[in-house]
């Protein structure tokens, strides 16, 4: 009993031999929604699910719905399954959160307690609501936290999911596909079902991908980025101008390239200190994200310490202006990057 690995719940799956309750939370959506459905259909027989599966909206039921569901005797079979979806432990009252932990402290051998945390912010401070909910789980069931793959996973990921559907990718065009389309899992696999459609078979190449896939914020900022440090200004407003075309908020923008400079500036400290730059990861939190240190090395050879200092004291301004000015957002951050064209070609 208590937090177990992703690894340890296939075993269980695989054995059919569950825990009474289980928590799920962390940032990927699509791993806890798949767990939790396999946990579900191994757990209630089809034949008898709308005797013995309860699913609540947690944002709807009461506490003592859901005890009334967990005492409830299963209809013609061992076990029956209570599901709630996105209970927000912390914004219970006392009376409600004592009444939680009561029926986590005693939970009968014939339920299995489903907690889903898809949307809800938890919060695992020792001393708050959800953190005093985690152990009394532990104590009782198995608590799951299951976070986004980082780009290796990912990469492997996507190579075997292509060759399943017929396609075959190199190293390289996985790996820029997982860096197109961003990290979330349920993302990458519709876009992945949607490229090897539009391939039909054989070799995926960066042209397939930029045809077809739709790609994050995230990385349509990372190509403005690059685009500053190359000097292209065409190309530079070209993509702000698709950015502010698609709605994305200005204070993404901004805070996104903030991110992009941050990790050349980190990367170039250790560098110049004569580290590498995928040392910086001990100190800061890049956990699966290491690569975007080495991006942020090769990205920032040609800039000074004093020239990325600069671009993050503009970048700095822009996001305060954006945030709480009222200045025209489209305006702030063009001549926002009008500082970082002239700052990146300064001797």
């Amino acid at each position: 009993m208590g937090l177990i690995t992703e690894k340890e719940l296939k075993q269980q799956i695989k054995s059919g031999s569950f825990a009474r309750a289980y928590l799920f939370y962390g940032d990927e959506s699509y791993l806890k929604k798949h767990y939790v459905e396999l946990i579900c259909k191994k757990t209630v027989s089809d034949d008898f699910v709308d005797f013995n599966f309860h699913k609540f909206d947690g944002k709807e039921v009461s506490i003592d719905e859901i005890a009334q569901a967990v005492e409830a005797l299963p209809m013609m079979s061992p076990m029956s399954c209570v599901l709630v979806n996105d209970l927000d432990i912390g914004a219970l009252s006392d009376t409600d959160f004592d009444k939680l932990i009561s029926v986590l402290s005693d939970l009968p051998e014939t339920c299995i307690l489903i907690l889903h945390m898809n949307s809800v912010k938890t919060d695992k401070r020792k001393g708050s609501k959800f953190g005093k909910a985690l152990k009394a789980v532990e104590q009782n069931g198995e608590v799951v936290e299951l976070n986004k793959l980082g780009l290796n996973d990912l990469v492997k990921l996507v190579l075997s999911g292509a060759k399943k559907r017929g396609c075959d990718f190199e190293y390289n065009e996985a790996t820029y596909f997982v860096n197109s389309v961003g990290f979330d899992m349920n993302t990458v696999l519709n876009e992945l079902d949607k490229l090897c459609f539009y391939v039909k078979s054989g070799k995926i190449n960066k042209f397939d991908i930029d045809e077809v896939c739709i790609k994050s914020v995230e990385a349509k900022v990372f190509d403005l980025s690059k685009a500053l440090l190359k000097n292209n200004s065409d190309m530079a407003f070209s993509i702000l101008n698709t950015l502010f075309s698609q709605k994305v908020e200005p204070v993404l923008i901004s805070g996104t390239l903030i991110s992009v400079y941050v990790d050349m500036y980190r990367a170039k400290v250790a560098i110049t200190s004569g580290s590498r730059a995928e040392d910086v990861a001990r100190h800061f939190n890049y956990k699966n994200k290491e690569f975007r240190l080495r991006n942020g090395a090769r990205d920032s050879s040609r800039l000074s310490l004093t020239q990325l200092r600069s671009c993050l004291d503009k970048l700095s301004m822009a996001d305060e202006l954006l945030k709480g000015s009222g200045l025209d957002s489209r305006l702030v951050l063009e001549q926002c990057m009008s500082g970082l064209l002239v700052t990146a070609n300064k001797n």
